[in-house]
């Protein structure tokens, strides 16, 4: 069995602290402390399990006045707001490849996403179909791991709260299952989060990209949209300036991050896991390159998917 190999190679999230110098202003000690938990919290939702869930909930419920003081949106808002969009999420969206054909967005030109992200599936896929045939030889070797059912039902029922409708399997019966279910579960925390959370200050910095709040209902009419209206709507100085901070900080990278591919601990001593990690590192190395020299012509440069940028699992 593959037992806690299966975990360690990177399919496990982090939460680290954050950000302990002493320069750092009170304001920015607070938001990051608060922020840093929500944003672990929100990331992995629907891959954790009961213990991580309860631990963040807990962690949650003490920092209500942060994102209030931010967005206005209070504790039973932000749970609201994670509810519905937990309702959304499907195992579908959570797979790119089907994800990508079920918006319809596999001809669109220009889409760096997601040819970005089908390269890292398709390395991330190679890899884990590897492994997993190393050390599951048959369908019935799946079907027969108690300990790997036990943890796929745990996702299933406290990730996703048993939602049937979600589409996200409650056991794993074949060798093609387990592949690409743990292929969904490494890019999410790798590639994914990588893609929705590095660029979050490059797309906020300019506020009225993305308000964190408006201190105005949207006008009902057209033509009676204003300029100083708009102004006034938007968030005050203050209010923005603690949503900049929080962005800074869940966009920066922390000094001892650990990127896709890279292991440090040898969990593995047998030939053949070990020679699949050095193919997968090298395929991330081939695909890093084309991202590089696709951005240096590039108007618009997209480097949110370079494995160079993308790490192991979600450590916020």
């Amino acid at each position: 069995m593959l037992e806690h190999k299966r975990i360690q190679i990177g399919f496990t999230s982090f939460s680290k602290q954050m950000y302990t110098q002493e320069t750092m202003s009170q304001m920015e000690a607070d938001l990051q402390g608060h922020f840093g938990t929500l944003g672990a919290s929100r990331a992995v939702e629907g891959l954790e399990t009961k213990g991580r869930r309860d631990h963040s909930c807990l962690q949650c419920s003490q920092y209500t006045s942060v994102p209030s003081r931010g967005s206005g949106i209070t504790h039973e808002g932000l749970q609201l707001v994670v509810q519905r969009g937990l309702e959304q999420v499907t195992y579908t969206s959570l797979c790119l490849p089907d994800d990508i054909q079920h918006r319809g967005m596999s001809h669109i030109p220009n889409y760096h996403y997601r040819d970005d992200g089908m390269s890292l599936w398709e390395a991330i896929e190679s890899f884990v179909t590897g492994i997993v045939k190393f050390y599951y030889s048959a369908d019935v070797a799946v079907s027969g791991d108690t300990e790997l059912q036990a943890w796929v039902m745990d996702i299933f029922t406290n990730g996703f709260l048993g939602r049937t409708s979600s589409g996200v399997p409650s056991s794993l019966q074949t060798v093609a299952e387990l592949i690409k279910f743990l292929t969904m579960v490494m890019f999410t925390c790798s590639a994914q989060h990588a893609a929705v959370n590095n660029g979050q200050y490059d797309l906020g910095a300019f506020m009225p990209n993305a308000p964190s709040s408006m201190r105005h209902p949207p006008p009902r009419e057209k033509g009676r949209a204003f300029l100083q209206h708009f102004l006034d709507t938007l968030p005050e100085v203050a209010t923005t300036a603690k949503i900049l901070v929080t962005l800074i900080l869940l966009s920066s990278q922390l000094k001892d991050r650990r990127l896709l591919g890279q292991y440090p601990e040898e969990w593995f001593t047998e030939a053949e896991p070990r020679r699949l990690i050095r193919a997968f590192q090298g395929r991330l190395g081939e695909i890093q390159e084309e991202i590089e020299e696709r951005n240096y012509v590039a108007e618009l440069r997209y480097n949110y998917l370079n494995p160079q940028e993308t790490e192991n699992s979600i450590s916020i």
